[in-house]
């Protein structure tokens, strides 16, 4: 009796929706676009938003284990900029997110950075405070691999990442989704995944540079054309 009580709970549970155990899914992660999204008609107001864990500055991983939890919170010091300008350099950002608008999405803007998972809750209350019809939010994923271990004040200050006394390979996935904020709805975007050898005594900066801006730039291709997909096209009369 027990076990079927428990069974019919856990049903509820799942096919109650968004309110149920997915509500703490995390979207990104998840990576799957919704059923039943309805077509869009544009032009569109959107924000392109960034996603941070809720500590440190981006999601870092070195040989497969997590190590981002290690990373500072709050605002950034002079001394992370190096590193932050590189990968998130609001000039790069400009140019390959927030002006995606084949369709004429305007306007669009960059807004503050959202930290933790993405989840349904997250979103919903987000949009609350805005206008916009579309959040555009991407995440980087950053994974190392090195025979030596690298020391956890690398990632308390990555900037050490640029002048490393030992050789790491990178690999940076760079994913997002599109939130449709009046259809509570979400559109995953196909994440971008590139390496980089970065060899000792090296100034990484291009390298690090060149990962960040081109996965920026393939993610907003990938916007672009999901965009073009969802776009009500209005029927031309034959008469």
């Amino acid at each position: 009796m027990q076990h079927r009580l428990l069974l019919i709970i856990f049903a509820v549970a799942m096919f109650s929706g968004p309110s149920g155990i997915f509500a703490a899914e995390d979207l990104i992660a998840r990576s799957k676009s919704d059923a039943g999204v309805k077509l869009l008609v544009f032009p569109l107001s959107m924000k392109v938003i960034e996603n941070r864990p809720k500590k440190g500055l981006y999601y870092f991983y070195e040989n497969g284990s997590k190590r981002f939890d290690e990373g500072l919170g709050g605002s950034l010091s002079s001394k992370q900029n190096a590193f932050e300008s590189l990968l998130s350099n609001p000039k790069i950002i400009r140019n390959t997110l927030v002006k995606v608008d084949p369709t004429r999405i305007v306007p669009s803007s960059r807004e503050k950075d959202l930290k933790g998972p993405v989840t349904r809750k997250t979103l919903r209350d987000w949009a609350k405070h805005y206008t916009t019809n579309v959040l555009l939010i991407f995440r980087r994923k950053i994974s190392i691999t090195t025979d030596q271990p690298l020391l956890s004040d690398v990632y308390l200050q990555p900037q050490s990442l640029l002048a490393q006394t030992s050789n790491y390979q990178v690999n940076l996935r760079t994913t997002g989704i599109l939130y449709l904020t009046k259809q509570n709805k979400v559109l995953a975007l196909e994440p971008d995944t590139r390496q980089a050898s970065i060899h000792s005594g090296e100034n990484g900066q291009e390298s690090w540079r060149a990962l960040a801006q081109e996965g920026l730039k393939q993610l907003g291709n990938t916007a672009k054309k999901t965009f073009q997909a969802y776009k009500f096209e209005k029927r031309r009369s034959a008469y």
